[in-house]
């Protein structure tokens, strides 16, 4: 809304003159003023009293490149921390009129305006707004800070007697410029410099009278301030070609009003054929060939962001006055080339508009998009080269180890299969095939082959259970545990064969079979041997002890038999004795023959044959083994 208000004063009454024309200009300013108070009030009620307000005080009117460069600042600056920021613009057009009964009447309007505003910060830009300042300062503006940029040939002595005043001065380069024009156009002799009677040209024309002694042996100036646009054109056509024009303000127009300050150059550039110099950016583009330029919007940004320290609560008595260099040689290409500037004779790092552009330039975009597809392409194709190089020589790599392994299972002497997960067979060396008699036509998966390889039903699922837990095994505890199984080969013989499973990485398993029949076999009848040679060596042991018993028994025999003698010798008459000796001695005969048998035995077998009655023998024999025979069975004798 307070940009509305600012809008509405925009009639610019530089059209106020003496007699009817002023009396209507002045009637018509008062009716604005009505109608602005009239309206403000509601406008104000609305307001946030909590939001800051800044005005920026502009000495020239709207439209004028350099007030807007330094809105564009100052807009840039303040609202991006600030965004609920309230900021006014006015305009005083001093430019066009300075006469002291509209300054007064501007002083109304803006007392009226914003007497009852009170602003955190005043913007002023150029000389003419600071003069107003300080004229009404305590009377619209008490106790408000200001901050000053776009000062031409700021003295102290300007703000003696003020405070609270921040700024930054403005540095118009003419002599810098000038050095450079005459350096681009060194067979120059006269410098023209036309202007009106503004402020900004009293200004600029009293710091170039200063140096201008400094070039009067190499060139001589003309200072024409009385010139309008028309007489100042039609001057300029007349000028020798060692000539230069030098732009410090600018001119009026055929009715007397002061023209917008880059249609000044623009207008004479189209009638003149000498360059022409000056020291601002905005007239960049409108004819000046270029110089030392200062801008707008760099004084711009340096006012706002001294403006925002004293909105941020710093104390404007402590924050100096800014006097900064950022002044850039720039020119225009068109110009230079109507003129036959080379590029080279530009100072380092000279900024240059209207420069044609080269292809490149141009399309760089498209240039680096294809550069970059290119290198992307480039890339990719490097890596699918790398990806197939390197995948050849994993093949190749691969083929020779599968040869290698072919060729080691070919010639190995036990069976050896690679079994895939889905349980098919992928491989069958010969050494399977001579122990099994199965190829891999016969048993192409593993079902089948279990089916041939066990035919017995129930000791196949013992087997498939047994293998089962073994993988299980394996994969655990990272072992290798062999299995022997009993397996039906194709000629329908049994085999012995040891199983050795191990589970690859990729899922598939890799088996081998060893035949051990034959050590099986072999083993079985060694342990026969072993067992038979255990047996001979008990019997002969059993024979050296039966033999040292036998004749300790046959020493005690002889002893026994002799002493019965004996006792028949001496009781030979008596009966009963004679009886009980008989008895006793056939009983020892009869342990003698048993020991004699011993003593055979012992002797490994040595025995002495002769013919006995089969009848006694068992009479004799079945009454020492009848206590070993069950009760249950009774023996009968028919002898």
């Amino acid at each position: 809304m307070p940009r509305v208000c600012g809008k509405a004063l925009q009639l610019h009454p530089w059209h106020l003159r003496s007699g009817a024309s002023s009396f209507f200009a002045t009637l018509g300013l008062i009716l604005i003023v009505f109608c602005s108070l009239s309206a403000w009030p509601q406008l104000s009620s609305a307001q946030n009293p909590q939001t800051k307000k800044v005005l920026v005080l502009h000495s020239y009117l709207r439209g004028f490149l350099w007030n807007d460069a330094i809105d564009g600042a100052v807009e840039s600056i303040l609202r991006k921390d600030n965004p609920g920021l309230q900021i006014e613009t006015e305009y005083m057009d001093h430019k066009r009129l300075n006469e002291s009964a509209y300054v007064k009447q501007f002083y109304n309007i803006c007392r009226q305006r914003f007497g009852n505003l009170r602003f955190d910060v005043v913007i002023c830009s150029d000389n003419n707004s600071l003069g107003f300042w300080k004229e009404y300062r305590d009377e619209i503006f008490p106790e408000t800070p200001f901050v000053f940029c776009g000062i031409n040939n700021f003295q102290k002595s300007m703000l003696k007697g003020k405070n609270l005043f921040a700024g930054t001065i403005e540095e118009i380069e003419i002599r810098e410029t000038l050095d450079i024009a005459l350096k681009l156009r060194p067979k120059a002799r006269h410098v023209f410099v036309y202007g009106s009677d503004t402020t900004t040209y009293s200004t600029n024309k009293e710091i170039l009278e200063k140096i201008i002694p400094d070039y009067q042996n190499s060139v001589d100036f003309t200072l024409a301030n009385d010139f309008n646009i028309r007489q100042a054109q039609n001057n300029i056509q007349k000028l020798p070609n060692n000539s230069l024009i030098l732009v410090l303000s600018s001119i009026k127009d055929e009715q007397g009003q002061l023209l917008l300050f880059q249609r000044f150059p623009e207008m004479m550039a189209g009638v003149c054929n000498v360059p022409i110099f000056g020291c601002w950016d905005f007239l960049l583009g409108h004819g000046i060939v270029g110089g030392k330029l200062t801008g707008g919007f760099t004084q711009g940004q340096t006012s706002a962001r001294l403006a925002l320290r004293i909105l941020n609560g710093e104390k404007v008595e402590t924050i100096p006055l800014v006097k900064e260099d950022r002044n850039q040689y720039m020119f225009d290409y068109k110009q230079m080339q109507r003129f036959g500037i080379m590029m080279s004779q530009l100072p380092v790092g000279s900024i240059v508009i209207n420069k044609p552009l080269s292809l490149y330039s141009k399309y760089w975009p498209y240039v680096w998009g294809v550069l970059a597809s290119i290198t992307f392409l480039t890339l990719i194709i490097v890596i699918f080269g790398i990806i197939i190089y390197n995948r050849k020589k994993a093949e190749e790599a691969l083929r020779e180890s599968e040869e290698r392994f072919r060729t080691l299972a070919e010639d190995a002497p036990f069976g050896i299969t690679i079994m895939k997960p889905d349980k098919s067979f992928e491989y069958i060396n010969s050494m399977f095939t001579e122990i099994f008699g199965y190829t891999i036509e016969d048993i192409p998966d593993n079902d089948i082959f279990l089916r041939k390889a066990y035919p017995d039903e129930k000791y196949r699922g013992e087997v498939i259970s047994t293998w089962k837990e073994g993988l299980v095994k394996n994969s655990k505890q990272r072992e290798i545990k062999t299995r022997v199984f009993k397996v039906r080969c194709k000629d329908k013989r049994d085999r012995i064969i040891r199983f050795r499973p191990v589970i690859l990485k990729n899922g598939k398993e890799f088996i081998t079979y060893e035949d051990i029949s034959f050590q099986v076999s072999t083993g079985e009848e060694k342990k026969r041997l072993q067992t038979r040679l255990q047996q001979i060596q008990k019997m002969e042991a059993i024979g050296t002890l039966a033999g040292g018993i036998a004749h300790k028994f046959n020493n005690a025999l002889s002893s026994i038999t002799g002493n019965i003698e004996l006792i028949k010798m001496d009781f030979s008459d008596d009966e009963e004795i004679s009886q009980y000796a008989d008895a006793m001695e056939y009983s020892a005969y009869q342990m003698a023959d048993l020991t004699s048998q011993l003593l055979a035995y012992a002797r490994g077998g040595k025995y002495n044959p002769k013919v006995i009655s089969l009848s006694d023998f068992l009479e004799d024999t079945l009454p020492l083994i009848r206590h070993n025979i069950n009760r249950a069975v009774q023996i009968k004798t028919d002898l």
